[in-house]
């Protein structure tokens, strides 16, 4: 019979999951202002790039006050986030709909990442290694609000 999942599991498994999603999505966003047709739009996708480097380094540091290696969970819901907006990509190249649909895909992908943090952000209160305080401010510390249109 397997162990009983605690909490402490779905805070640890939370966190790759999270971890895997910003590493994929640091990786769309650079092909997403290539795609943008506004340089506003451009500038927006390469500013949210930044912001969620700097995220990863958080989450990075949320593993080391908690003792385990940064190490990602493969995350089939940002996976299949990240292929719609390359679907939108593909099928709206060099039409005026684009950029629309690029904001709409970025939106729904914060979208996930808000959810997302706010599961983590119920972790565990028996992680004594951990600093609740210090560890709650790293995961939720937010970036700017997703590209408007």
């Amino acid at each position: 019979m397997p162990a009983e999942k605690t909490l402490n599991d779905l805070f640890l498994d939370t966190l790759k999951d999270i971890y895997f999603a910003e590493k994929q999505i640091v990786k769309a966003l650079p092909k997403m202002a290539r795609a943008a047709h506004s340089e506003e739009g451009k500038a927006g996708f390469l500013q949210h790039r930044d912001e969620t480097e700097g995220q990863i380094e958080r989450l990075e540091q949320v593993f080391e006050l908690i003792g385990k290696s940064a190490r990602g969970k493969t995350c089939e819901a940002i996976q299949g986030l990240i292929a719609e907006g390359e679907e939108i990509m593909e099928e709206y190249k060099g039409t005026a709909a684009l950029d629309a649909g690029l904001i709409s895909s970025a939106q729904a992908v914060e979208h996930y990442e808000i959810a997302a943090m706010g599961r983590s952000n119920r972790g565990p209160p028996s992680l004594a290694s951990m600093r609740p305080s210090r560890s709650s401010t790293l995961i939720s510390r937010r970036r700017s609000p997703p590209i408007r249109s």
